[in-house]
């Protein structure tokens, strides 16, 4: 790859896979707090994803995503998460890009945010009682990509 990624707007930190989950699950917990109701967290933990743009073949660039849910809560607790995360997002560095019913039979709520500081997107979503589903809210936290040093070695 060469020093130039023209086909990305900014240029990939280089920052190693432990070093990206890391950042990662710690913008995932002040999400969750954020959200500011208890219910059931699921416990995915962060992952690597190809950096399609520009290692399709994931050799030197990776994201990193965190997925996860609040479950086990009425539809009027999640419901309260929503408005929190409305309130709270703006004030800690995200900028809302996207606040309304999602594209789907359903139409769930759905946010989109992305804070340019940390260099992630988040995708929040109220997934409401339904025939074959129960309530949640569904979190996937996404990073830009990064670039491994070239010390590397690092297993994924």
């Amino acid at each position: 790859m060469s020093e130039e990624e023209p086909k990305l707007p900014y240029k990939p930190q280089v920052r190693e896979v432990e070093a990206g989950k890391s950042v990662t699950r710690k913008i995932s917990s002040e999400l969750l707090d954020m959200a500011g109701i208890k219910g059931k967290v699921t416990d995915s933990g962060p992952g690597i994803a190809v950096c399609e743009d520009v290692d399709p073949n994931f050799r030197e660039y990776y994201i990193v995503r965190h997925p996860w849910s609040i479950y086990g809560i009425s539809n009027r607790a999640l419901e309260q998460g929503m408005q929190n995360f409305r309130k709270g997002l703006p004030g800690h560095g995200w900028t809302i890009t996207k606040d309304g019913p999602a594209r789907s039979r359903n139409e769930d709520p759905e946010i989109f945010a992305e804070n340019k500081g940390e260099k992630h997107a988040v995708h929040i979503i109220w997934h409401r009682t339904g025939a074959n589903r129960k309530p949640l809210i569904h979190v996937n936290l996404v990073s830009e990509c990064y670039k491994r040093s070239i010390r590397g070695g690092e297993q994924h």
